[in-house]
């Protein structure tokens, strides 16, 4: 790349090169057409798209004719050096679950099987949308395998391949047969482990384990990656012509190099051959991109060019309470059982009284149980400490206070939702069922929590907390991930059936955007209601004269829960004098950041959200960087609270400027501004109505008095 399209991306710094070079940050396809960019000029032969979800841009990737070509050469000889390595013919039959390009004309993964195509036979299967589509499913299956009457490899995404393992639909293959899963089509099935994946490939199909091969490619790269053999499961290597690198770090500036007009120009990343940080890629198959990619993929590089896939970056758009839409998606015939935890649930459906659910849930807070399972959900001890001293000051408020707690039951609106709740947590933390939970415990309410992937194994916060109410003698049903609403073939709309129960509930509880929450109340019958409460993010201000002496309460603020919960704080105001410049601001909250970090903290962030971290820094501006392990800074002119991952984004203030004004300006860009934490020196202004002012330093401690930013909480509007 060069000239001026080049500075619209990053720098890298590969193993101490002297000279860095630019490198394309893979959120770029969502914002431009790279390929035209990087070139200068560029007629594209041909556009793929990913598959995207609703929180984030589908990217866009050109080809051209040239640029198409290599990507076909470089897929189809790949693919066939696969089935040679497991002792496959590489002319074998292939059967897809990916549907053609006809249905899915953008799709890199319908163009790659079609390209497959062109060098050995494949016929397409279409997964049964339901009862009456099975039995021609299984026949148009067997006949295809009669006709090979020899291996066949198969291919699908886990989107296709998951219903068929609910429902049984997998037949045994031929001795020699080969099973291909890759991702892609997110949001659209529940998230499954990728031991569960293979377990139930391995038993439907009938084949060995060193037989079923993850592939892992993305559309804005011209290559494939796929599972090596024996003895490691879930390494995957590139084909050839890929060199794969991570991201582990950033430099503000090279010494003897001058910084640009704009501080971001300084701004350099650091990139090792080997070990664990964001994956990178020089793709050569990809001619029209001239520069490597680094994706938002979190690994663990070998040497050898290996790696092990750890999960994704810590970048979720800024969201507050957010729920994954596969909680809405339609449930398969198979029936989920709820999950055993403890052998002693009450056989009741009597709730105890009051005191004996808040003394459970109080004792559970304090316990070592539950810091170990805060730890597990938060990757940080110091943050699990914080988050449960929040929630222990929010209970304590009402446990030795029988008026406030029964004010609190009252505001809540519980008495008006019925005898049975379905409560769905949130994905981003545990904490936010507690509340909630307690109360229609409490209140005598059956209640039942679905589970999501994260929470679903015994050593989870939710899990140990249900099991201490348990031998407590508090009845609660825990439903596991694979729960779902469903849809009949006769469309009258009902809940998946639960043995020994089929029932549905009088009202169901989720935290979530506005879309997750309209999908529900339309899943669901007309008679149950459904209890959303949509997106809200919290911010704070102070004044830079005392930045020093508040930063202890904005860490807490802002990373109590890692920046998971929507009381997080998210963008903080400070009010400067008329002649600070942002730069000298961004100096300024950098060196107070870099003395105060590791005495309060004394960890560093983790790979998982130091990645992210990166990610979301490539060529922003006013950006400063205090060290690994601490959280970047950034001044955000634009005054937008969006932060992705471990950040503290930075709004300069003129001083003297009214706080409602400040609001009101900041809910242009964010109307889901509900909280505002604020010093004392600060508080006493009179303020726009639907924000909740609360001291700097007590985001996360809400008053247990029944409401949820300001509505009651089983009432919202």
């Amino acid at each position: 790349m060069e000239g001026g399209a080049a500075s619209l991306f990053p720098r890298l710094e590969l193993d101490g090169e002297s000279t860095p070079f630019h490198a394309i940050n893979i959120n770029s396809f969502r914002a431009l057409d790279v390929s035209s960019v990087a070139q200068g000029s560029f007629e594209g032969a041909r556009i793929f798209r990913s598959s995207g979800t609703s929180a984030q841009g589908r990217s866009l990737s050109s080809f051209s004719e040239a640029g198409l070509a290599a990507y076909q050469s470089a897929i189809t000889d790949g693919f066939a050096q696969v089935l040679k390595s497991r002792g496959a013919d590489p002319k074998a039959r292939g059967i897809s679950l990916i549907p053609p390009t006809a249905d899915w004309p953008e799709s890199s993964l319908a163009a790659m099987v079609e390209w497959l195509g062109q060098t050995m036979p494949v016929a397409y299967l279409k997964v049964p949308g339901g009862l009456r589509e099975e039995p021609n499913f299984l026949n148009d299956f067997g006949n295809l395998l009669k006709e090979s009457d020899s291996p066949v490899w198969i291919f699908g995404t886990s989107f296709h391949f998951i219903p068929l393992i609910d429902r049984r639909l997998l037949p045994v293959l031929p001795r020699g047969s080969l099973a291909f899963y890759t991702g892609g089509t997110k949001g659209k099935v529940r998230e499954v482990s990728e031991a569960w994946l293979i377990d139930s490939l391995e038993r439907g199909f009938r084949i060995p384990r060193s037989h079923i091969i993850s592939e892992y490619g993305m559309s804005e790269l011209a290559s494939a990656a796929y599972t090596v053999q024996a003895p490691e499961r879930g390494v995957l290597r590139f084909q050839k012509n890929v060199i794969p690198f991570v991201v582990d770090g950033l430099k503000q500036r090279l010494a003897g190099n001058p910084p640009g007009p704009d501080s971001s120009d300084s701004l350099v990343m650091t990139a090792s051959r080997s070990g664990t940080g964001l994956l990178g890629v020089f793709d050569f198959n990809r001619v029209d991109i001239p520069a490597p990619i680094v994706t938002e993929d979190v690994v663990r590089l070998a040497a050898d060019g290996s790696f092990e896939l750890l999960g994704r970056a810590h970048t979720a758009p800024l969201k507050g309470c957010s729920l994954l839409a596969e909680v809405l998606h339609e449930g398969t015939e198979n029936t989920p059982r709820p999950v055993k935890i403890s052998a002693r649930a009450a056989n009741s459906s009597r709730q105890p009284g009051n005191s004996l659910v808040l003394g459970a849930v109080e004792a559970f807070i304090k316990s070592h149980e539950a810091f170990d399972a805060m730890v597990q959900a938060t990757e940080s001890r110091k943050a699990a400490k914080l988050a449960l001293e929040d929630l222990l000051v929010s209970i304590t408020r009402v446990l030795h206070n029988q008026d406030a707690w029964m004010s609190c039951l009252a505001t809540s609106g519980i008495g008006s939702i019925g005898k049975s709740l379905l409560i769905i947590p949130p994905n981003s933390h545990p904490l936010a069922v507690v509340y909630p939970m307690t109360i229609a415990l409490a209140s005598g309410c059956d209640v039942s929590i679905r589970l999501n992937r994260g929470q679903s194994h015994p050593g989870s916060f939710i899990c140990r907390l249900v099991a201490r109410l348990l031998g407590a003698g508090v009845h609660i049903e825990l439903l596991p991930p694979e729960f779902r609403f469903h849809k009949t073939e006769f469309t009258t709309t009902e809940f998946q059936k639960i043995p020994a129960q089929n029932r549905v509930w009088d009202a169901v509880m989720a935290f979530g955007d506005d879309a997750t929450i309209e999908a529900i109340r339309a899943s669901v019958p007309e008679s149950t209601r459904v209890i959303g409460h949509g997106e809200a993010v919290a911010v704070s201000m102070i004044d830079l004269q005392n930045l020093e002496i508040n930063l202890p309460e904005i860490l807490r603020d802002t990373f109590s829960l890692m920046q998971q919960g929507c009381m997080s704080s998210r963008l903080l105001g400070i009010l400067v004098p008329p002649d600070s410049s942002a730069a000298r601001l961004a100096d300024e909250v950098q060196e107070v950041l870099r003395k105060q970090w590791w005495f309060a903290w004394g960890e560093a962030l983790p790979e998982r959200h130091q990645a992210g971290l990166l990610l979301r820094s490539l060529g922003q501006k006013m950006l400063r960087w205090p060290g690994r392990g601490m959280p970047v800074v950034q001044v955000a002119l634009d005054a937008e609270p969006a932060t992705f991952g471990p950040q503290i984004r930075v709004c300069p203030i003129p001083a003297g400027t009214p706080v409602n004004d400040i609001l009101a300006s900041w809910r242009k860009a964010w109307p889901q501004i509900k909280l505002l934490t604020l010093p004392s020196e600060l508080q006493g202004q009179n303020l726009p109505s639907g924000i909740e002012i609360r001291p700097l330093g007590c985001a996360n401690q809400p008053a247990w008095d029944g409401l949820h930013f300001g509505q009651p909480i089983f009432l919202p509007s």
